[in-house]
C-alpha cells in the first residue's frame, strides 16, 4: 500500500482510495482507507519535522497574520514579492 501511495504521488500529487486500489489491483476501501490515513498521517508529521522555523521568522509571520498581511506582500528583502511594493 506505501509503495502504491508513494507512486500515485509521485506521478499526480495526492493518491485517493481508488488511485491507491487500482495501483494494487485489489483490496478493501476500509482496509484501503486505513492504510492510506496512517501513510498520510506519516507525510505530515515528515514534513513538520523537516521544517522548523527560526524563532525571529515565526514572529514576524505571526505579525503579518495578526495584521492581516500576506507574507508575499513583504519587501523583496524579507523574501516578498519584489513585482510588488510593501504596503
Amino acid at each position: 500500500m506505501v509503495a502504491a501511495a508513494d507512486a500515485i504521488s509521485s506521478k499526480s500529487g495526492r493518491p485517493s482510495m481508488s488511485g491507491v486500489r487500482d495501483q494494487l489491483g485489489t483490496g478493501s476501501m476500509g482496509t484501503i482507507q486505513r492504510h492510506l490515513a496512517a501513510w498520510q498521517a506519516g507525510r505530515w508529521q515528515h514534513v513538520a519535522t523537516m521544517t522548523s522555523l527560526s524563532p525571529e521568522l515565526q514572529r514576524m509571520m505571526l505579525a503579518d497574520i495578526e495584521a492581516g498581511r500576506h507574507p508575499q506582500d513583504r519587501p523583496d528583502d524579507c523574501g516578498g514579492r519584489p513585482d510588488k511594493p510593501a504596503q
